[in-house]
């Protein structure tokens, strides 16, 4: 099968043994890889009600079979059960981890069982073996990654303090800065105390249609940087101004979707006063990644980043128009192992619960003022090593509320991204209706509402199948891998180009029906999977039922009327049973 490596190696922490496992072809044709095929090892092999931070609990790192072979094809997904919203996670990275796993040997890993102690996984040209990390253990992400490159030679995933702790949104990193970062795949990770994951390798990646691959790449390549040179510049930071515009930019715990001070957290801003340089992932010619620093004072730092929905979580949504601090909470969460998007949001809730007397200086430690960035870090540090507060804050957002009251702000227990639903309403749709929580990229529909501006941002009405078709082609691009903001400015994102390059790289004559079935197919698996772990039917946060009281989007709301009709309807596109 080219594109595919053919093999899948099964590791059993209990017993400390492995064993290779061809491939399953019909998987492989009927889910791809990635999070397609991550979710179907995922359901056949945890056992119903399983807790997600038991060894029982499975984690699947899956490529695809475009990892590692076109224009954007850096990516890799983690498949578990969330320790955050208790249903299914995939979650991806970019960065060299992906392709270096594929020519080590391997397309996927799956991992069951739990270490006596705390061991690395080292995988080196098809052999794999268990090394101690107990030295490693309480090590940050940085620290860890530049032993295990220098004892071992190889490209680790690693987890940090927080994933070590089991906070409940840690992530996996990899190539330093580059994270799998929603929804706690970190602290499942910790939970097996299993501190990285290392591969190294000098296999092929053999594709059907090598110089088709070429001619897609140059031409790529092209149109980025005739189309594109804005993104390529600025990254995902220059969403910024272009939500704050529409007034869809979280703003104080998404009460508002304006931010006043916007100017001075903005991705222009970040650029012209801290950037260093780009960064690019493997086989990216658009290279949106930004290297950044602060050259001194109480946040000196240099790191990649912050991305656009730090900037939001961190800033505008703290009312933190700091942005050395943003820079440094960024840096602080990818050492420590942290979600910036779940903690960043988390934080912005416990300031309204602060500001409603519902949590006190004195069980904090400090005053927690709006704005606050001096103690936004000190949370942060406080909740990687669950010290004091940061014990609660490390349950995110939904079990804060369950404790102390207030509304807090997620969809299945997860902290949504940088779209505020009332200034961008088919986010509304998206987030009710994505299969891991209050997703961002389970549908971008801010891009045709906002960027593109080919739908009313102020309705839900008319949005239905729009949404379920960006959702299953999404799921192609997840389980495929490829990057969906590189795919989108090179123009490759659409069902023909998917087809065409998943044709050239596999041989296999994939049409555009049949990837929209098999994206289907993968979306209804996963709906499958969380209604068999008692996952609810997701609804909104009751704030964005209500009107914006300031900004570009003053007196929208989410009419819920319109809303729970469209849910219906989106049900019934689906075939899933309405509840």
């Amino acid at each position: 099968m080219q594109g595919y490596i053919g093999k899948i190696l099964e590791v059993d922490l209990d017993a400390r043994e492995f064993s290779n496992t061809e491939l399953d072809k019909n998987t492989a044709k009927e889910f791809l890889g990635g999070r397609g095929y991550g979710i179907k090892l995922l359901y056949d092999k945890n056992k119903k009600g399983v807790d997600p931070l038991s060894p029982k609990n499975h984690l699947i790192f899956m490529t695809g079979p475009y990892t590692g072979t076109g224009p954007f094809s850096a990516f890799y997904n983690v498949t578990t059960k969330s320790p955050l919203t208790g249903v299914s996670l995939s979650s991806h990275s970019g960065g060299n981890w992906g392709p270096k796993l594929k020519k080590a040997g391997y397309d996927g890993i799956i991992i069951s069982g739990k270490a006596d102690k705390p061991v690395s996984l080292i995988i080196s040209n098809g052999e794999a073996e268990l090394e101690s990390a107990e030295k490693l253990w309480g090590k940050d992400t940085k620290e860890t990654t530049e032993k295990i490159e220098k004892d071992y030679g190889a490209k680790p995933a690693v987890i940090g303090p927080a994933g070590e702790n089991q906070v409940r949104y840690a992530c996996i990193m990899n190539d330093y800065h580059r994270a799998a970062g929603r929804g706690g795949a970190g602290a499942v990770m910790g939970s097996k105390n299993l501190k990285a994951v290392a591969v190294k390798g000098d296999g092929d990646i053999e594709t059907s249609e090598s110089d088709k691959v070429r001619k897609i790449f140059g031409k790529a390549a092209k149109t980025v940087n005739e189309e594109a040179q804005a993104f390529g510049k600025l990254g995902t930071p220059i969403v910024l101004n272009i939500t704050n515009e529409v007034g869809g930019l979280p703003t104080k715990n998404y009460q508002r979707g304006y931010f006043e001070d916007a100017d001075k957290v903005s991705g222009e801003y970040l650029h012209e006063n801290h950037w260093i340089k780009d960064y690019a992932c493997f086989s990216c010619p658009l290279g949106c990644g930004n290297v950044t620093q602060v050259e001194k004072g109480e946040y000196k730092c240099k790191t990649e980043g912050p991305e656009y929905e730090t900037l939001m979580a961190f800033g505008p949504n703290c009312c933190n128009d700091n942005i050395e601090s943003i820079i440094k909470a960024n840096d602080l969460c990818d050492k420590l192992g942290l979600d910036t998007m779940s903690m960043g949001n988390s934080i912005a809730f416990c300031m309204e619960l602060y500001d409603e007397g519902l949590i006190t200086d004195k069980e904090l430690g400090f005053d927690l003022d709006w704005g606050d960035h001096s103690h936004i870090i000190e949370l942060v540090k406080m909740t990687a090593e669950r010290k004091g507060f940061g014990d609660e804050l490390a349950e995110g957002s939904r079990r804060i509320a369950e404790k102390r009251g207030g509304e807090s702000v997620e969809v299945g227990g997860m902290e949504p991204a940088g779209y505020e639903p009332r200034g961008i309403q088919g986010m509304a749709l998206a987030y009710a209706t994505s299969t891991r929580g209050a997703c961002h990229l389970r549908a971008t529909m801010y891009v045709p509402e906002v960027f593109n501006e080919e739908l009313d941002r102020a309705t839900v009405k008319g949005k239905v199948e729009y949404l379920k078709e960006m959702q299953d082609r999404f799921a192609i691009h997840d389980s495929m891998l490829i990057c969906k903001l590189g795919g989108r400015n090179a123009n490759l994102d659409d069902w023909n180009g998917l087809s065409n390059l998943l044709t050239v790289v596999t041989g296999e004559n994939y049409t555009g029906k049949r990837l929209k079935e098999i994206g289907e197919r993968i979306y209804n698996l996963e709906h499958k999977f969380n209604e068999r772990e008692g996952g609810k039917d997701s609804n909104l946060p009751e704030k964005f039922f209500k009107p914006q009281e300031t900004g570009p989007s003053e007196g929208y709301k989410v009419d819920k009327e319109d809303f729970l009709e469209a849910l219906k309807e989106y049900y019934q596109l689906r075939g899933w049973d309405w509840k």
